[in-house]
Formats: C-alpha cells, sequence, structure tokens
C-alpha cells in the first residue's frame, strides 16, 4: 500500500501508521463521537474509552499537551493506525519528556477486537525507533501488571528487560544509549 501522509509528524512500520495528536485532535479522541477519524479519513469505528483512561486525559495529557505545544509529541496520545483500511487499533504515547538522565516512561492499549494481531509489538517497535532518534532520550521503561501475558511478550519481543517486581507490577527496562555515548550534533 501506499504511504500515507497525515502529518509531517508520524511514525510509519510495515502495516501501521502512529500520528501524535494536537489538542484539539485529543478532545476530538476524548469526545468520542467520531468527529476525529472524519477529520483524519479514518474508517469511522465507535470506541469505549476506560474511565482511567479519560481521567488521564483530561487531568493531565491534554493539560501537558496545551501548556507544551512546541513538545506536544512527548506529551500527547499516539493513535495507532491501521494501514489496510484506515482503522485505529490502538494508542501509544510517552508519559513525560525524558528526565534529566534521559528515562522516558511509555505506555500503550489495543482495541479488544485487534489484541493478539502483533500490532502493538510492531506499533511498540516504531515508537522505540523514533524516540531512538531523539538525542535526550537514553532508556525507555514501562509497567505491566505481572499477570498481563500479552503485554510481558510486547515487552520481551521488544528487547524490555524487567527490573523490578513489585506487588503484581513489574517494571521494565530498555537502554537506548548508555550516558556515555555521545549523539554527532548534526546542526
Amino acid at each position: 500500500m501506499e504511504s500515507m501522509n497525515f502529518s509531517n509528524l508520524q511514525i510509519e512500520t510495515p502495516r501501521l501508521i502512529l500520528l501524535p495528536l494536537r489538542y484539539g485532535q485529543l478532545r476530538k479522541f476524548l469526545n468520542n463521537n467520531l468527529a476525529l477519524e472524519k477529520e483524519l479519513g479514518l474508517q469511522p469505528q465507535p470506541r469505549v474509552l476506560s474511565e482511567k483512561l479519560e481521567e488521564i486525559l483530561e487531568e493531565e495529557i491534554l493539560v501537558k499537551v496545551n501548556s507544551h505545544p512546541e513538545k506536544y509529541y512527548f506529551y500527547t496520545l499516539w493513535i495507532i493506525i491501521r494501514k489496510a483500511d484506515l482503522t485505529i487499533v490502538g494508542d501509544i504515547n510517552s508519559k513525560d519528556e525524558p528526565t534529566l538522565s534521559g528515562e522516558i516512561e511509555i505506555g500503550y492499549e489495543t482495541i479488544d477486537e485487534f489484541q493478539n494481531l502483533g500490532y502493538m509489538t510492531e506499533a511498540v517497535n516504531g515508537f522505540i525507533e523514533w524516540l531512538s532518534t531523539r538525542h535526550e532520550v537514553r532508556k525507555l521503561i514501562t509497567i505491566t501488571l505481572s499477570d498481563n501475558l500479552p503485554s510481558i511478550a510486547v515487552m520481551k519481543k521488544n528487547q524490555f528487560k524487567p527490573y523490578l517486581i513489585a506487588g503484581n507490577t513489574l517494571r521494565w527496562e530498555k537502554i537506548i544509549r548508555n550516558n556515555a555515548q555521545t549523539i554527532p550534533d548534526n546542526t
């Protein structure tokens, strides 16, 4: 399939497009009335937003995207679009800008009907590749529930290593570059 261009900032993998949502698009995503799909020319598909995701969108993501428009991509939700039929299959995000030590936390969610098809493994891989191009990112972390076997499989397939078990959660990390490595300045 020919490449689709939704934005000057998007990530493409063989089957997917990851698209970071701007403030107005996040509002449409949250309103969940298919206005976002219409704006982007995507397949209209009703979504069920969990209470937790609605709360995070309202209280954190929208506030941060509005406060940091120049680096919105670190704060926003990226929708995951299946190229074959332009359907949203999930979302992924980094939870904040990298810390001073270069650490950034990622999170993701697959829409139920698209689980166990390899989309999230592919999306996380694409997100890692893009984050790897950001000189300020040195390490990725994420948290999964210890009984969430599909999410654990995504982490393992993307070479994350578990480093902390606390109660029913696992913390994972993936080193992008160590502090001794430098990135050439292309300016």
